[in-house]
């Protein structure tokens, strides 16, 4: 579970839109080949009876979905027109920069978009924009490509083994308060091969937010005064009792839990149960690290055109996902990065059948 929203040194603007890209999609006679959506325009596919349909999502990005329109629509000076408007009000960043380059390249103005991408790649360099830039002036000969990215991301690797700043180097074992018992050297050696076995795309936004992870024996051990606060989701029960948490920039996993009412800690916990909580925590790291992406217009459509669709007896299955307001978006995230990472649970069929939509976006935001 996410406890606080995290304060990471982030580039790029917080509410930047997410645009999904196939970063192998070709150019046909100057003309892009996919339809680019604003989220407040998407829907679903078929018509469905009115009790199917999703929370309507309030358009707070009316220029940026107004330029989305016209591009659609094929008028690119409009569309220029109403993204740059957009980036004057704070509405969409890289976002609506990347639509402009891709509107000058629909008219056939290579010079203009060229520009357009550099300057994309140089201001967000670490952002899904900047690589589809990236990718864009490569396909034009154009100084900047993805070669250049290659070479640059080899050398973050270097130096992040170089000097040790691997999220492999920053797991913290805590020493337990009188009376707990330690973390387990079994706990620990788990906890270490799953770090191992992350993809190296997410060790990389990982390491870019500089994530720490911290193995405790319970949660109250590293962070006594988180035994009298309730937790989110928890139905009345304390953060005693909870097995894991993101907060701030750290990954705690708890090997043991507290009883509410007698406050003896129980048994150790599974690894197979330890397993899963880490890679869920890791979930909601890289939502922090993604600029708290799981609160965007488009994933918000897509959550709730899925939450909709879910049959009664399911969503009693997997209520801790359906919490309403934004906890809901943030737990449906982790959990489904889980899955996604290949930790699977009894709950992971139903959770996989109930978020089709909001899969695409995760996998697409995360490149799995």
């Amino acid at each position: 579970m996410s406890l606080f929203r995290p304060f990471l040194p982030i580039t790029s603007a917080k509410l930047r839109l997410l645009l999904i890209f196939s970063l192998s999609t070709g150019l046909v006679s100057g003309t892009l080949l996919w339809p680019l959506e604003s989220p407040a325009q998407s829907k679903p596919a078929q018509s469905k009876p009115a009790q199917s349909k999703p929370a309507a999502v309030q358009n707070s990005y009316p220029n940026f979905t107004q330029g989305a329109s016209r591009y659609q629509e094929k008028r690119y000076n409009e569309a220029i027109a109403c993204f740059s408007e957009a980036i004057k009000k704070g509405e969409a960043g890289a976002a609506a920069w990347l639509y402009i380059a891709h509107s000058y390249l629909a008219m056939g103005n290579k010079q203009e978009a060229i520009q357009t991408y550099q300057k994309i790649a140089a201001a967000f360099p670490a952002s899904q924009e900047a690589q589809v830039s990236r990718t864009y002036l490569q396909k034009l000969g154009a100084p900047g490509g993805a070669s250049a990215t290659t070479a640059q991301t080899m050398e973050e690797d270097r130096a992040a083994a170089n000097t040790g700043s691997d999220i492999k180097n920053r797991i913290e074992v805590v020493r337990p308060v009188v009376g707990h018992p330690e973390v387990s050297e079994q706990m620990i050696q788990s906890i270490k091969r799953c770090v191992a076995g992350l993809p190296k795309g997410i060790r990389k936004i990982l390491n870019r937010g500089q994530i720490k992870i911290i193995l405790t024996p319970t949660l109250i051990d590293k962070e006594p005064s988180l035994g009298y606060r309730e937790g989110r989701g928890y139905e009345g029960n304390t953060y005693k009792s909870c097995p894991g948490m993101f907060r701030r920039d750290s990954i705690y996993i708890c090997e043991r839990t507290v009883n509410e009412s007698t406050d003896e800690v129980q048994s150790a916990r599974p690894i197979n149960e330890i397993e899963g909580t880490f890679y869920h925590e890791v979930g909601h790291a890289l939502d922090a690290c993604l600029e708290q992406y799981s609160e965007s217009d488009e994933y918000r459509h897509a959550y709730y055109l899925d939450i909709a669709r879910v049959p009664d007896d399911v969503a009693h299955r997997i209520r801790y996902y359906l919490q309403k307001s934004i906890a809901g978006q943030h737990e449906a995230c982790a959990e489904l990065t889980r899955i996604l990472l290949g930790n699977e649970d009894s709950k992971s069929a139903a959770m996989k059948e109930s978020f089709p939509n909001t899969i695409k976006i995760i996998k697409a935001k995360l490149a799995l």
